[in-house]
């Protein structure tokens, strides 16, 4: 992002927003700093006021990314008192985004070759991808593989998902503790975990506990796409996955992403390159809060109260610019 976040008089997004929106709200806490001079005192730190800044990412229905939303469609508060948005933007930003792309004997057991719907799906998003965006590509197999460390160069990340096998089982926990540890090498503070996988873990060393702990060390969004066979002949699935499935998607919520459920069609693979869209273009937003109420863990909401009650809002956090003292460094 080349400027600071413009304030809401030089807002250009106006369109009516569709009714039908349904809106999933990630607020990341590794956001850069937008205190620039010229933004005024309006939205800037000043003894006794420090400034919050948030990242939103905002889905639709099924869900396709929301853009052209203006701030008057969010609605923020702090301890349950409302903040007025001094600066907002959104904005396509650099992005690193690791890959996790589940491998296994299971995406093509039963005739259906979810391997395949997978691989068109992330080629779509590394088609959108711009100068600066950087990716990694790990495999979901028996044993945990990076096959691509960050690189921005999406031929060499499209050839590998080509030819790529579905063999093995899957060892899911471990590697995405994996994954985990690997994004703490990305380049941008925007940044996101897209996995692809059928969500049944069947070898793993390490236990749900173990990859809590490595989120809590490295935290970050994860934006799960579980990838499911829905055809009517599949047998009901065992209980054990649905429970895997399940805690998996809460897991991936409270990491202040988003989980959706692919089937074995193209139609619903398209789904992926939109979570990919959104994760680029997070709404930035700013505001002023009391010093005192910015300690600790914040009391934030984010809503978007013009749209669905069927809204999911989900954060992890906010950056805070307090008051420098005088003859500290400032924050970059």
């Amino acid at each position: 992002m080349s400027q600071g976040l413009s304030s809401r008089g030089t807002q250009s997004c106006s369109r009516r927003r569709p009714a039908w929106w349904i809106a999933a709200v990630a607020l990341a806490p590794m956001i850069s700093a937008v205190a620039d001079d010229d933004m005024g005192r309006r939205c800037r730190a000043h003894p006794g006021v420090a400034l919050v800044t948030v990242s939103v990412r905002v889905l639709t229905k099924q869900p396709t990314a929301g853009d052209d939303l203006t701030s008057d469609a969010f609605r923020v508060t702090l301890g349950g008192a409302p903040r007025e948005i001094c600066a907002f933007e959104h904005s396509r930003q650099p992005v690193s985004l690791g890959i996790l792309f589940d491998a296994s004997g299971s995406m093509k057991e039963s005739g259906t070759n979810l391997l395949a719907i997978g691989r068109l799906a992330l080629s779509r998003v590394l088609e959108d991808a711009r100068p600066g965006d950087e990716f990694f590509l790990e495999y979901i197999r028996t044993a945990p593989k990076m096959a691509i460390s960050w690189t921005s160069d999406t031929d060499r990340l499209r050839a590998s998902l080509a030819e790529t096998p579905a063999i093995g089982r899957t060892a899911l926990i471990d590697s995405m503790y994996l994954a985990l540890n690997a994004m703490r090498k990305a380049r941008w503070r925007n940044r996101g975990l897209l996995v692809l996988t059928d969500g049944f873990d069947t070898d793993s060393v390490y236990s749900f506990r173990e990859l809590e702990q490595a989120f809590a060390a490295s935290p970050v969004p994860i934006f799960l796409a579980l990838m499911i066979d829905r055809r009517p002949l599949r047998a009901e699935l065992p209980l054990e996955e649905h429970v895997q499935r399940e805690e998996l998607t809460r897991f991936a919520n409270r990491s202040g992403g988003y989980t959706t459920r692919i089937g074995s069609n193209q139609e619903e693979a398209a789904l992926i390159p939109q979570l990919a869209k959104a994760i680029r273009a997070p709404y930035l937003m700013s505001f002023q809060a009391p010093t005192a109420e910015t300690g600790g863990r914040l009391d934030l909401k984010v809503e978007t109260p013009g749209l669905p009650r069927s809204t999911v809002a989900l954060y992890r956090g906010a950056l805070v610019e307090r008051p420098r003292q005088p003859g500290s460094r400032p924050v970059h």
